[in-house]
């Protein structure tokens, strides 16, 4: 472990992971030294407006990791002291602190907006999502703006509940770290779809053990990196009861001297018989001097399971413009198109108005750069 200390203002010393730890082996965390020690209110705040969706339903915002009532129509969602603790060592930065918890006791029809705006400067946030029995909810959270937004989320799903997710890393610059953890009832289902595609580097790391029967934890993400930044993705799931299901559907996209890392393992118990999982990662290198690193990884102890596992790393399809642009489709446009393709295999959410069109959305944004 690294210990820093806070030159700035009169802070605990930050810690950070070591990249000789094998978890943590394709991190750059070195300008985390930085944002922690500089100050809100260095860069102006983005449009509000370009991130909310038209629809009346719960919106919450915080700045710079405080809570802005009045700009805020919070439903069913409460803010305060978070109860759950991380054992990650970004996570751990973030208990005791300051968030917001979601408690459901019945559907929510409407997805729930939060988002997160940074002026500069750190802030660590954490929050608890707990849904009873048979309740559905969708949760929609964007990351825009500046600075280094640390996250711990934790998730209490209770049997037969299903949440879905889409976490949209559209900061202009510095570092957003996510750390989800959390405990899924017999027969619950967690779909996460995470987009990267500002200029932030970002690290993410999902960590569950599936401790009850039939739950599923299905996460899907792309990740599109330009210039020098950097994406990093961490899953590990553990299939401890029988006839569980995991899926990780990974994409990442590499132009000019960028770096994508996706690393998932799955690990199955001996009592886990009847599991399901596979891990599909998939590449695109836009530069000869862009990486992408990938490591998938099973590691099976029962007999009875349908696990599989795939990576693979290429570039544009020739053939493929070839055939776009014998169709009369300017070659940037045809690009464009294999790109938005690739990347839309990713999501993995059951089909949603408001989380497919953000995602098209933020795909389209990135490849053609529109607005």
């Amino acid at each position: 472990m690294t210990t820093v200390e806070d030159s700035h203002k009169t802070k605990a010393a930050l810690t950070l992971p070591s990249p000789h730890d094998e978890e943590w082996h394709w991190s750059r965390l070195n300008a985390l030294e930085i944002l922690a020690g500089e100050e809100h209110g260095q860069f102006p705040l983005p449009n509000l407006s370009s991130f909310w969706s038209g629809l009346t339903n719960p919106k919450l915002l915080f700045i710079d990791g405080v809570y802005q009532p009045e700009a805020s129509h919070p439903g069913p969602v409460k803010i305060g002291a978070v109860d759950a603790k991380s054992q990650n060592p970004l996570g751990q930065m973030a208990n005791g602190a300051s968030g917001w918890t979601l408690e459901i006791e019945e559907d929510c029809a409407e997805p729930i907006e939060i988002l997160y705006l940074g002026s500069g400067g750190a802030y660590p946030l954490p929050s608890s999502v707990r849904l009873a029995k048979n309740v559905s909810a969708t949760l929609v959270e964007t990351y825009a703006g500046q600075g280094w937004g640390n996250r711990f989320s934790y998730f209490d799903l209770g049997e037969n509940a299903q949440l879905q997710r889409l976490s949209r890393l559209s900061c202009e610059g510095g570092f957003t770290s996510l750390i989800e953890e959390g405990r899924l009832g017999e027969n619950a289902h967690l779909l996460t779809d995470w987009i990267g595609n500002k200029g932030a580097d970002s690290r993410i790391d999902q960590r569950f053990d599936l401790t009850a029967s039939g739950a599923e934890l299905m996460s899907g993400g792309a990740f599109l990196a330009r210039e020098k930044q950097r994406h990093d993705v961490m899953i590990i799931t553990r299939h401890i009861a029988e006839g569980c299901r995991s899926r990780q559907k990974l994409r990442a996209l590499a132009d000019d001297e960028s770096t994508v890392s996706l690393a998932v393992r799955t690990e199955v118990a001996a009592s886990a018989q009847k599991s399901d999982g596979e891990q599909s990662l998939k590449g695109l290198l836009l530069s000869r001097n862009a990486t992408i690193n990938m490591k998938p990884e099973l590691e099976i102890y029962a007999d009875d399971v349908k696990c599989a596992h795939g990576a693979a790393v290429g570039e544009l399809d020739p053939q493929a413009l070839f055939y776009l642009e014998s169709r009369g489709i300017d070659p940037e446009e045809a690009k464009d198109l294999l790109i938005q393709s690739f990347v839309m295999e990713a999501f993995i959410s059951t089909p949603d108005s408001l989380l497919y069109s953000t995602w098209l959305h933020d795909t389209e944004h990135w490849a053609g750069e529109k607005e």
